[in-house]
């Protein structure tokens, strides 16, 4: 099966994730939509994923889905998003998906995340500090989860 995982990020979590799913579906093409949107027609299997932030994916990925949103339908489809919250999956979810995909998804679910201050602008690090209480780095990616991810899209 032809498989592209195409990922959004901000700082690199949502690529962590996206390249720990890819171990697991070996011939999967991993890219980032900055780098341009890729053609789905050579694909059969497309994973979307996507870091959070404030509760939103990143702009480009919300604008490939809507562009392609019909495409993304007639694929299978599974999606990720990357964030430190363990609640509210669902929410975010249905805030940032439309209806159709969430349920053509074979699979979708939140994968973990990563706060790295080293990376982090002044501002950001601030906003962690005062919303998560977060001083230093953390890294919540599920090892477990993401297995479970890539083998719910291998069943037939």
């Amino acid at each position: 099966m032809n498989t592209l995982i195409l990922y959004a990020t901000h700082h690199g979590a949502a690529r962590k994730i996206a390249k720990l799913i890819a171990q697991e579906l070996p011939e999967a093409i991993v890219k980032d939509i900055e780098d341009g949107e890729p053609h789905l027609a050579a694909y059969d299997c497309v994973i979307l994923g996507s870091s959070l932030e404030a509760g939103q994916i990143r702009r480009p990925l919300k604008r490939f889905i809507s562009r392609h949103q019909d495409e993304l339908l007639d694929k299978r489809l599974g999606l990720f998003l990357s964030g430190l919250s363990e609640t509210g999956e669902n929410k975010y979810f249905s805030d940032n998906f439309p209806p159709q995909l969430l349920e053509a998804a074979v699979v979708k679910q939140m994968l973990g995340g990563v706060y790295n201050p080293q990376v982090c602008s002044l501002a950001e690090r601030i906003i962690m500090r005062l919303v998560a209480g977060c001083k230093s780095y953390v890294s919540t990616v599920n090892h477990q989860r993401i297995a479970a991810f890539a083998d719910a899209l291998k069943e037939k």
